[in-house]
């Protein structure tokens, strides 16, 4: 089965991959990086093309596998740009960030993130 992962950002999907420089990481604030770090080896292909398009704050299409951090890699984007917001004083109350997930693979998480609880809240982990 061949993985892809495509950015679609009008034409400008392959601008974003070449003109990133090191990590896509460095670009968030040091406490949102850090968490990333500590939790995963390295940023998957998806998020590695996404965060350089996402960052700009515009509307995104990003299509890839399931499990390949597409989730991630928008909510890290999104908590990024909150703090940053927050940092300002300039957070307003109200709705901040809009994400759409297909109903199949929302509930497929929801399902395993369920089973997990479960299995935590039993002691088996």
């Amino acid at each position: 089965m061949s993985r892809s992962v495509h950015v679609r950002r009008g034409n400008n999907s392959k601008k974003a991959q070449r003109k990133s420089r090191g990590s896509p990481l460095d670009a968030f604030l040091p406490c949102v990086s850090s968490w990333f770090r500590d939790r995963f080896e390295k940023p998957s292909p998806a998020q590695n093309l996404a965060w350089p398009v996402l960052r700009r704050g515009k509307n995104t299409l990003l299509l890839a596998p399931t499990g390949s951090g597409k989730t991630l890699a928008a909510f890290l984007t999104a908590i990024d740009t909150l703090y940053r917001i927050a940092q300002r004083g300039e957070l307003e109350q109200g709705i901040q960030v809009l994400y759409i997930s297909p109903l199949k693979a929302l509930g497929n998480d929801i399902h395993g993130r369920t089973k997990f609880q479960k299995i935590i809240a039993k002691g088996i982990l």
